[in-house]
């Protein structure tokens, strides 16, 4: 029983070890920089993403990176969804602790109507090209997840856009009554 239990450890292990870091060292020592700013870390993280959809444009329209494409841009599609999904957390994050982000929240805003008319357009891409809806096979399930993450971040950022501005309405309309005092 014991040399089952060590040989199924043996073999998770390495699997886990494969899992691909969405992004670089130099990436994670930036976001470490700048863990205890909230403004800079969104920004930060918006950086990445971008810089993963621009790969991703030109991996496309690079006809010398024809061989593996398909498989290079679901690699390259999974780390900008993990991209987002930290995104997604930290705004959570920051929500949680009252920060006043508006000013990130409105960049997250804009940089999502910007990534799903991208992520929408390598999705129609492939339609009329038989060798690009070949290729969009390979990628299509992670495509449709981070169109997902993109919703998701949106939604959450409007949510906590809108309830910054609530809260600071309702602070303008203490501190009137207060001064009527």
């Amino acid at each position: 029983m014991l040399l089952v239990l060590l040989l199924l450890i043996a073999t998770l292990a390495p699997a886990q070890r494969l899992r691909r870091d969405p992004l670089t060292e130099a990436e994670a020592d930036q976001m470490r920089e700048v863990a205890q700013e909230p403004d800079k870390r969104i920004k930060l993280i918006l950086k990445f993403a971008k810089a993963r959809m621009e790969a991703i444009e030109q991996l496309r329209g690079d006809p010398k990176a024809a061989e593996h494409r398909g498989r290079k841009t679901h690699d390259l599609l999974q780390d900008f969804t993990e991209i987002m999904d930290e995104l997604d957390d930290n705004v959570a994050m920051y929500g949680g602790h009252k920060e006043d982000i508006s000013k990130s929240l409105a960049d997250v805003l804009v940089a999502n109507a910007d990534f799903r008319t991208r992520l929408q357009a390598l999705k129609g891409g492939a339609q009329p090209d038989p060798k690009a809806s070949q290729e969009a096979k390979d990628y299509e399930y992670v495509l449709q997840n981070a169109l997902e993450a993109v919703d998701s971040c949106e939604k959450d950022a409007q949510d906590l856009l809108d309830e910054i501005a609530k809260a600071k309405q309702e602070a303008k309309k203490k501190e009137k009554q207060k001064s009527k005092e």
